[in-house]
């Protein structure tokens, strides 16, 4: 039974700490200035940088993101659904 309660207080912590607010990247910057010590905004940066990669690129309404690989390297753009039929019936 004390397994159980530990287990749902360690639960509730977890919880309670994902919880939490974030501060805004204008709220840490100003207190960089204050302090000096630009960690978190570094951190909240990197943190950024990261969900953006596992976001990828993505289209406005109406536009379909097409890549190709290249030799270079993949080529993403957005086009339209007309444009991209067009040309898959050219192939």
């Amino acid at each position: 039974m004390k397994s159980l309660v530990h287990t749902i207080a360690v639960f509730c912590f977890i919880l309670a700490a994902g919880c939490a607010p974030v501060p805004s990247y204008d709220d840490l910057e100003a207190q960089a200035e204050a302090t000096g010590d630009w960690s978190l905004v570094e951190r909240y940066e990197r943190m950024m940088a990261r969900r953006e990669l596992t976001r990828g690129p993505s289209c406005p309404n109406g536009k379909i993101l097409y890549c190709e690989n290249m030799v270079s390297g993949e080529r993403c753009a957005c086009t339209s659904s007309d444009a991209l039929r067009a040309f898959s019936s050219l192939r």
